[in-house]
């Protein structure tokens, strides 16, 4: 039922909606007793749906890792706005996790010059980064960072690039800023901050400081395998240019 549903809801929200309906009125006709109430919740889903966006929905697929629904969403967004530069950047950090960096780039260079802000600076920085342009990725981060202090994406994939260069030093003033703003987390997000701060520390020599980290990182997301990884890699006495910090994050 729960593949059924979401080929409901994708109908619906691309604008197929007779073929939506007409599903869901099939399912309810044929479904069992237990089923209804489920059937009943995706009514309701789909009845709320219309309210949010097009572009909303297209970033909720886009941060659930289904790219292909995402891109096709902010398409029909696009198709509705041309100019919208929040579109033209999403799909353009689709088309990075695709591989395609040069589709990719055609994208974000049009939400970035459509709208310059903390999300398609971001964007653009997390393209330099794919392409090891580590510097011109520091300076779209710290562009994306001045225009919003609070967007956790471009301050956390900062530190990451200046783990990527070996700069600890400012790596670790950004992540043990982000670790005390937003300390009240409990979700990967935090975890990532808690790992790479670990990660940043053991480099510097703090190592009983960086398992400190490591293990509040697996205590937020028990699941958190670079964490897990790291603790054992400390465990055995390996040195730190093994130790594995979590990667940038899609802005």
């Amino acid at each position: 039922l729960a593949e059924i549903e979401q080929s409901v809801i994708y109908s619906f929200n691309i604008g197929e909606r007779i073929p939506a309906e007409r599903l869901l009125r099939q399912l309810e006709e044929i479904s069992s007793p237990v089923q209804r109430p489920q059937l009943a919740i995706l009514r309701n889903k789909l009845e709320d749906i219309p309210n949010e966006g097009l572009r909303d929905l297209a970033f909720k697929q886009l941060r659930a890792r289904r790219v292909q629904l995402a891109l096709d969403l902010f398409r029909k967004y696009l198709v509705l706005h041309p100019r919208d530069a929040w579109s033209n950047s999403g799909i353009g950090s689709i088309y990075i996790l695709l591989g395609d960096l040069r589709t990719a780039r055609d994208y974000i260079e049009a939400g970035y010059r459509l709208q310059n802000d903390e999300y398609t600076a971001s964007v653009f920085g997390y393209l330099m980064g794919f392409l090891e342009r580590y510097d011109e990725a520091i300076g779209y981060y710290q562009e994306a960072s001045g225009r919003n202090k609070d967007y956790i994406p471009a301050r956390y994939n900062l530190a990451c690039m200046y783990l990527k260069k070996h700069e600890f030093q400012k790596a670790l003033g950004q992540l043990t800023a982000l670790d005390k703003r937003f300390e009240q987390l409990r979700n990967v997000m935090r975890s990532k901050i808690l790992n790479n701060l670990g990660y940043t520390l053991w480099w510097v020599g703090q190592q009983d400081l960086a398992k400190k980290k490591f293990q509040q990182a697996i205590t937020v997301t028990p699941s958190f395998t670079d964490a897990i990884q790291n603790l054992e890699q400390i465990a055995r006495g390996e040195a730190p240019q093994v130790v594995n910090p979590a990667q940038p994050m899609a802005a």
